[in-house]
């Protein structure tokens, strides 16, 4: 997929942060359960945060 300049800012940010305390197979698991959410999951998820 090729993100916009700011969304892949964002992305590899957001990546670099999760790295400090997970290892990279942990958060490829996590982005597969992740996809598999409905949206309205994600949002409730979101809003738990």
């Amino acid at each position: 997929m090729q993100r916009e300049t700011t969304e892949q800012w964002g992305y590899d940010k957001s990546i670099s942060a999760m790295l400090e305390t997970l290892c990279a197979d942990a958060i490829a698991l996590l982005a597969a359960d992740g996809a598999a959410w409905s949206e309205d999951q994600a949002v409730e998820e979101a809003l738990a945060v």
